[in-house]
């Protein structure tokens, strides 16, 4: 896990996963995840780039829409 230092985004990774599974599984789960705070926040999948993966963000700002979304980079 690798956050930033705002603490605004974490980059999650699993060991047995890849990212995309990983964003399937909390993407499926995503209103247990999150709970009445879903406008709160975002879980993005980047598909390219150095930023690649699979990241969880809290919306401190409309910067992004909340909920699961797939991106091609950042």
């Amino acid at each position: 896990m690798n956050a930033d230092s705002k603490n605004e985004w974490i980059k999650l990774k699993s060991g047995r996963m890849t990212d995309k599974q990983l964003f399937g599984m909390i993407d499926g789960a995503w209103d247990w995840f999150v709970g009445q705070q879903d406008s709160k926040f975002a879980l993005l999948l980047c598909l390219s780039g150095p930023d690649a993966g699979v990241w969880f963000h809290f919306l401190p700002n409309d910067d992004y829409l909340p909920g699961c979304h797939e991106i091609s980079s950042f």
